[in-house]
């Protein structure tokens, strides 16, 4: 998220984000502490949101655990990173076809490929330096 959540040491929870006067902060915190505790389980609670950085960011924490989050995102940058946290999180490469990004696309295989010990998927990695770095770190795994 693109707001600090420090706030002097104290624990963060939605009384403290109640007292925040900027509305976008506001949001930014009460998605941070009712979604990331768990106390929300619907992702249409980011509907509500106004502003479009922190929708996107609402529908990336939910995107981690279920991958259709990701399709609402706006941001190609930050669906293409819902979609790597989702595939990487629940060990399912398929996810990474979704990746916009050649780039994060690769990375996303290699991570996988890493977390399943599955060195085929290395295949799928089309720079050949990451590819070689995929095999490597499977085989030194």
């Amino acid at each position: 998220m693109a707001v600090s959540y420090n706030l002097l040491g104290e624990t963060l929870n939605s009384s403290i984000c109640n007292k925040i006067t900027n509305q976008t902060t506001k949001d930014s915190c009460n998605i941070f502490v009712d979604v990331n505790k768990g106390l929300v389980k619907d992702m249409k609670m980011c509907d509500n949101v106004i502003d479009s950085e922190n929708k996107d960011d609402c529908y990336d924490i939910f995107g981690i655990r279920d991958h259709q989050a990701c399709k609402e995102i706006y941001s190609q940058y930050k669906k293409d990173s819902c979609y790597w946290h989702s595939a990487t999180f629940q060990l399912n490469p398929d996810l990474c076809n979704e990746i916009f990004s050649i780039e994060a696309r690769d990375g996303c295989y290699r991570e996988t490929a890493l977390g399943l010990r599955n060195v085929t998927l290395c295949d799928k990695v089309s720079n050949e330096n990451n590819r070689n770095f995929c095999y490597k770190d499977i085989e030194n795994s």
